[in-house]
């Protein structure tokens, strides 16, 4: 299952959203202003706290390189990653 860490009023935080909404792609989605532990763990993987970030596996893409992601090649090869 995927991961999206976001944060009210991030306007990269709903693009993500609705790239992945629009390729079918399920996620569960954490924001960091409603959930406290949600920016513990992104620090804990990234090491600071970056939205949105798309975690998948032990995979993390974070800010705009989630958005150049997805729209390059990301919303395809993810799609598969989701029903896990």
């Amino acid at each position: 299952m995927l991961t999206l860490y976001t944060i009210d009023g991030c306007i990269r935080c709903h693009n993500a959203k609705k790239m992945l909404e629009y390729h079918g792609i399920s996620y569960i989605e954490k924001n960091l202003f409603h959930e406290r532990d949600a920016a513990n763990e992104l620090i804990h993987m990234l090491g600071e706290v970056r939205t949105p970030a798309l975690k998948s596996g032990r995979s993390i893409w974070a800010g705009k390189e989630l958005l150049q992601y997805l729209e390059e090649e990301g919303a395809y090869a993810l799609k598969d990653r989701s029903s896990k």
